[in-house]
């Protein structure tokens, strides 16, 4: 097996010891094969002190690579390196080794300096590390996609002369300023969250090739200037502190699809110079009334939950934004949800916790399309005004006031492609389920991309049937009743308040079974199919 010139420079080959003399008229030079090591405290050098020494630094990078590319004898030729979280404190003498890497990993370590990182690297990836402004870049004029998240770097002037470079993610670290940055004009996609932002203006930017800007968790009061960002096309602000945000007076930005604003101050909201607006996110601001939504009629997403204002949220927008798709306003105080004019394209609706007492008699026929409705936490009491919407695949009611099951029964035949129902803690499903427990990371504070406040989570297979085990059986009987009458109506469901449909079960000739035929409340020939309240 044979080493590259390069390794048998600084590690020789397979021995530490100098080779013996092969003939009687010259001796063979050494390969470089002394090394410098520690013991305790001691640091010791083999040989004369004549020769090259390997510093420990060096050394343990070797090691590490090693362990990445044990079978690997050229290393010259590798073209990627994985050597995040292998205890480095530097990567010099790296491009000595591995002169074409185009990809390289180094993160989880305690890096200061980029000494080393051959200069053929395109793609680098230096996340937890300890890089600061003061690591120097120009050397690396080939890379195109750089994340250094979470470092020390409080500036990003030091990527304004890396001409190539295309992606650039520097989340977690101390900048205060895109200033640095905003002149670099083959630059696509910039993400900076959780820094130290406050404003941002794009006043005379070059960043005409920008496609995707990303500063959500940041301290940003004030954002200026976006339409001179002329191919942005997606912009996420979310978590800052803006009250208000618009391009320049009598401008717009037409490229831009799509906009999150959620978790800012922001009172009021004009989106008429946004025309190509495909999505819309403004979750949890103080937002009560929004305008312009007339010109922007790609809209296919608009959500609104959880607006913090004391005054209630004005409602009529919706008679300009009636071709969006996707309708989230849930967590807000409506008096009533009485749309005017309909929504022929609308397919999910969310309007949970919204303190409503009934639907609108005409709800159905204005969204005949609907597919999905979230109405759970309110205090409705009838679901008969749904009846127009056919093709209608899941509904979630949970927490109502839904507490005859016959006129539940008679709403629930209108929805023959229902395939997920809900109805949890309402009068008609009271004491089936055992109690429900949600447990919520409290890092997250509630907010994790896993846990939906308006929704209920699925209920545990074997907790229910322990606690369904203990029930007396007139409940026992209630129950059997209401899934037999559910599932006879709506063929095609899968889930069930929160559990898994098993026809098996439902229809099973049981105790349960023989309790209801004692009772005359089903025939004892009859399968269960033609089981009614």
């Amino acid at each position: 097996m044979f080493a590259t010139p390069v390794i048998g420079q600084y590690v020789g080959t397979l021995s530490l010891s100098p080779m013996s003399e092969f003939t009687v008229h010259q001796v063979d030079n050494s390969c470089a094969l002394e090394v410098s090591y520690v013991v305790g405290d001691q640091y010791l050098v083999t040989g004369d002190g004549s020769k090259k020494t390997m510093s420990k630094a060096v050394r343990s990078l070797v090691e590490k690579i090693t362990e990445v590319e044990p079978f690997e004898p050229d290393w010259e030729s590798v073209p990627e390196l994985d050597l995040s979280n292998k205890q480095l404190d530097t990567l010099h003498m790296l491009d000595e080794f591995c002169t074409t890497l185009v990809t390289l990993d180094a993160s989880n370590n305690t890096v200061s300096h980029l000494d080393g990182v051959p200069q053929s690297v395109r793609n680098l990836r230096m996340t937890h590390n300890v890089l600061s402004e003061l690591t120097a870049w120009r050397h690396l004029m080939h890379l195109q996609y750089v994340d250094i998240s979470n470092n020390q770097i409080k500036s990003l002037s030091a990527f304004k002369d890396l001409v190539h470079l295309r992606t650039l993610r520097a989340d977690n670290n101390q900048i205060t300023s895109l200033d640095g940055i905003k002149f670099h004009d083959s630059l696509q996609v910039l993400r900076a969250r959780g820094n130290l932002i406050t404003h941002v203006d794009f006043d005379g930017t070059k960043l005409q090739r920008l496609t995707e800007l990303d500063l959500e968790n940041n301290q940003i009061v004030e954002f200026e200037n976006i339409e001179q960002l002329t191919c942005l096309s997606v912009l996420n602000l979310q978590n800052n502190c803006l009250r208000s945000f618009a391009p320049s007076e009598g401008q717009f930005s037409s490229s831009l699809k799509f906009l999150k604003l959620s978790d800012n101050d922001l009172e009021a909201l004009e989106v008429a110079a946004l025309p190509s607006l495909r999505l819309l996110h403004a979750d949890r601001n103080a937002i009560t009334t929004i305008t312009g939504f007339a010109q922007c009629r790609r809209l296919d997403s608009l959500s609104l939950r959880e607006q913090k204002g004391n005054k209630t949220l004005d409602t009529s927008f919706l008679d300009s934004a009636c071709e969006v798709r996707k309708l989230f306003l849930s967590g807000n105080r409506l008096s009533s949800f009485n749309p005017k004019v309909d929504f022929l394209n609308l397919q999910y609706l969310e309007l949970a916790n919204c303190g409503l007492q009934s639907l609108a008699q005409d709800i159905g026929q204005l969204m005949p399309n609907l597919r999905m409705l979230n109405i759970n936490f309110n205090a409705i009491d009838d679901l008969w005004p749904l009846r127009y919407i056919p093709r209608l695949k899941k509904l979630l009611a949970v927490g109502n006031r839904l507490s005859e099951a016959g006129k539940v029964a008679n709403t629930l035949a209108e929805f023959p492609h229902l395939s997920r129902l809900d109805l949890r803690n309402n009068g008609a499903t009271l004491g089936f389920y055992s109690p429900v427990q949600t447990l919520v990371s409290a890092e997250d504070d509630g907010k994790g991309a896993e846990f939906d406040p308006f929704i209920l989570p699925d209920v545990d297979i074997e907790r229910q049937e322990k606690f369904a085990s203990r029930l007396d059986m007139n409940t026992k009987m209630r129950k059997r009743v209401y899934d037999m009458v559910v599932l006879n109506d709506c063929k095609q469901l899968k889930m069930l308040d929160g559990l898994p449909v098993s026809k098996d079960i439902v229809f099973a000739k049981d105790d349960i079974w023989e309790a209801l035929v004692e009772n005359g409340i089903v025939e004892a020939g009859e399968t269960g199919q033609d089981v009614s309240t």
